[in-house]
């Protein structure tokens, strides 16, 4: 088996220039063994959002290949053949299936303890929430709401005071994160979507902080007051619409589990959520194509029974058209027997004289009426039309 060997430097160079599902491919190597290769070589490989961005036409830069001093590490030699598979993990596609393993070896995306160079929305939903009072209204009491401002974009956050600190460095932390990895942070497609939405490899995932309320028995000041009031729990919860199912996927605080814990797996929960979609996808595909081709064959089918009903209606037509010219034929004999009986009658009664004049017309109308009836002398009559010389023009 022929081998193919390189140097590191140009490894790293293919590396970043090509994408690794394909590039694996050439080396004989599956995804996970190339990225091991190029880990052994301590050779660095494109974030998350690298071929995204390179695709979208925007600025990439290369992390600079590190210096090694092993003469050993400066060539690596691979063996070319079919390539090696790894056992099936439940991916269907292999493009989702690296971006997964690429995600799974880099950074989480980690919310830090202090809001530091906020994210301009996160900025902006600052600012506007800053000088907001809680809401008096019924369950919403206690609540903090950005002013709407026409043309304004905001980050759709309900919360209160004492937990709006946090849910602002969750957003920060949220949104910086999937932006590194390629996502486009901004408005949602849909105008009745609320929040943030995040739009990457076709989708879009749109996010909303909430704020819980409990209810809690008030003493009645007055006959028409509610015995309940509605007080926020000071916990949050993170809200994300899948665009794709049309529903929403609810992270709330527990005793075992934060919503930033939520927020360090929520890049690789989305790319298995982008690849159950693409399966769901490929199967309308599929279920399209197997009806367009039932629907191809059915009309097929009704072209070539509407063919075989044609050729037997012509069939039927020519036979009609064949008795109906025998009919034809059998009434003009019939006329020119009735003729002759007359011609012989009328000589008979001028015995031996000449016809009258008025018998001899209607003989000879009714001999060319005869003719004319008679489609054995019609085609004699057109076969000699046709043989009939032209005159020079």
């Amino acid at each position: 088996m022929n081998t193919v060997e390189v140097t590191r430097q140009e490894l790293y160079d293919l590396v970043w220039e090509t994408p690794t599902r394909h590039l694996c491919k050439q080396f004989g190597l599956s995804d996970v063994g190339l990225a091991k290769a190029c880990k052994r070589l301590n050779i660095p490989r494109p974030s998350y959002g690298y071929w995204a961005k390179k695709a979208a036409g925007g600025t990439v830069k290369r992390t600079p290949l590190p210096r090694c001093d092993d003469e050993q590490s400066q060539k690596i030699v691979f063996a070319p053949g079919e390539p090696k598979t790894e056992k099936d993990d439940g991916f269907f596609d292999p493009e989702v299936r690296a971006f997964y393993q690429q995600e799974s070896e880099s950074e989480p995306i980690t919310v830090g303890d202090a809001l530091r160079s906020p994210h301009p929305l996160v900025a902006r939903t600052r600012d506007a929430l800053a000088d907001s009072k809680p809401s008096q209204w019924g369950r919403d009491s206690g609540l903090l709401y950005p002013r709407k401002q026409e043309g304004v974009q905001f980050l759709d956050i309900s919360c209160g005071k004492a937990t709006l600190p946090r849910a602002l460095r969750i957003m920060d932390a949220l949104l910086k994160g999937l932006e590194k990895r390629g996502y486009k942070v901004g408005k949602p497609q849909s105008e009745y979507r609320h929040g943030t939405a995040a739009s990457g490899h076709g989708y879009e995932f749109t996010f909303r902080i909430r704020e819980p309320m409990k209810r809690q028995i008030q003493p009645k000041k007055n006959s028409w007051d509610s015995q309940y009031a509605y007080v926020p729990t000071g916990e949050l919860q993170l809200e994300i619409d899948y665009m794709i199912y049309r529903s929403t996927r609810i992270c709330r605080d527990s005793a075992r589990k934060k919503v930033e814990d939520y927020v360090k797996e929520l890049p690789c929960k989305m790319l298995l959520v982008i690849d159950e979609y693409r399966r769901e996808e490929a199967k309308r595909a599929e279920e399209r194509r197997r009806q367009d081709e039932i629907r191809r064959l059915k009309q097929e089918e009704a072209e070539r029974k509407a063919q075989r009903e044609k050729r037997l209606q012509e069939r039927r037509e020519r036979r009609e058209e064949l008795f109906q010219t025998a009919e034809q034929w059998r009434r003009s004999q019939i006329l020119r027997e009735f003729i002759e009986a007359v011609r012989a009658t009328a000589a008979e009664r001028a015995e031996g004289k000449n016809l009258h004049p008025d018998t001899m017309r209607w003989l000879d109308w009714a001999t060319k009426t005869a003719n004319r009836a008679d489609p054995i002398e019609q085609m004699k009559a057109d076969s000699d039309r046709h043989k009939r010389p032209r005159k020079p023009k």
